[in-house]
């Protein structure tokens, strides 16, 4: 087997992997916030009328839908770059991935429909309860995800048998102590990052024409529930790599755990500066310094996803087979072309979502009332 089949491979999975748990994030965070920040509203149908609930409710979506197309990729791209690997871990994979399948399914025929296209149909109190619907059912389908991933390389509640896995004990292997932390770590980071993107779409739409008090106000809550988050997370993993017992992924060099924990201060005092602006101005003096947050925000994720799985070290599926002896037999030449063709349908998937996503943040979204009723 060729050195660069199995380089080329990993690349091209793991970016694909990298920008489906973004975009995943995003999803779960932006989810949080309309949640969080317009269910408790006093004036619940003149705010669920508002330009912001509308903007912020057609950037989930594209966030949402950029989120199925990458895990639809990143499926169909385990079983063509790893089909040995997949056939022997299928008893683990297949429960686990329809269980997501199935939630979001669900999710798509009930909750989300009503969250996306039932604003003007629903009730105040319906739509609400779709809202917190739609977050836990993204919730679940991430932690099905997460799951699957601590378990390739912490493996629980099965067993090799035959060149195959086997599942005895189905608790352990969904009610993994490993997921669980990861996925408290993924939600906290999902949310910060989805505030950095909402910080420089809001600086660019300033570009344009200034903030309402609607986007002023609840911009200034989500970059408070930013810090906050963002506080947890340092929290958190000083802790779990101050304790040694704890069953956590994070084993980085300490020069690599110090860069990350001055990024984390810095962009803390950041959001504390366009806190500030907000809060004095009424608007994002400097625009142009927070614009910078939309890349920052996507960089995120995908950089914390390549720097804390594959990239650190070889899989090995139970400590028995390495990924060296999966990797598909396709040519090299091709799994290149392959992953410069991929690149390209990122490039389009990232273009799109941040186009329309600035198209919506400065030119508004149109209403959508039945005939007959005044908006």
């Amino acid at each position: 087997m060729e050195i660069s089949s199995l380089f080329f491979g990993r690349i091209q999975f793991e970016l694909t992997v990298a920008l489906f748990y973004a975009f995943m994030g995003f999803s779960v965070g932006l989810a949080f916030l309309l949640t969080e920040g317009f269910s408790f509203k006093r004036d619940h149908l003149q705010h669920f009328n508002s330009e912001t609930f509308r903007v912020w409710l057609r950037v989930f979506a594209l966030a949402l839908f950029s989120t199925f197309a990458l895990g639809f990729l990143t499926i169909i791209e385990m079983g063509l770059i790893w089909p040995v690997m997949i056939g022997r871990m299928g008893n683990a994979f297949g429960p686990l991935m329809l269980c997501a399948v199935v939630v979001f399914v669900v999710l798509k025929s009930t909750a989300l429909d009503v969250m996306l296209f039932g604003k003007q149909r629903a009730s105040v109190t319906q739509y609400r309860w779709a809202m917190w619907l739609v977050l836990m059912g993204l919730c679940l389908v991430a932690y099905f995800v997460i799951v699957f991933d601590s378990w390739s390389r912490q493996p629980a509640g099965t067993m090799l048998i035959d060149g195959r896995i086997q599942i005895y004990d189905w608790v352990a292997l969904f009610l993994q102590p490993n997921a669980m932390i990861q996925s408290v770590e993924f939600l906290l980071q999902s949310i910060y990052a989805s505030v950095c993107l909402l910080l420089g779409f809001a600086a660019w739409q300033s570009k344009v024409r200034p903030l309402q008090s609607d986007q002023t106000v609840h911009l200034n809550r989500a970059l408070i529930w930013g810090l906050f988050t963002l506080g947890l997370h340092v929290v958190l993993i000083l802790f779990l790599n101050h304790n040694g017992n704890m069953p956590e992924k994070f084993e980085s060099q300490f020069i690599v755990f110090q860069i990350w924990l001055g990024f984390c201060i810095a962009l803390g005092l950041w959001l504390v500066a366009a806190c500030l602006s907000l809060k004095f101005s009424d608007q994002l003096k400097f625009r142009l310094i927070f614009i910078i947050a939309i890349p920052i925000g996507m960089a995120v994720p995908v950089v914390a996803w390549l720097t804390k799985n594959e990239f650190r070290g070889d899989f090995a599926m139970m400590n028995v087979a390495k990924s060296a002896q999966y990797i598909t037999t396709t040519p090299t030449a091709w799994l290149a072309l392959g992953l410069s063709l991929l690149f390209m349908l990122f490039a389009l998937i990232i273009y799109g979502f941040v186009r329309l996503s600035c198209q919506a943040m400065t030119q508004g979204v149109v209403p959508v009332v039945k005939v007959g009723v005044k908006s």
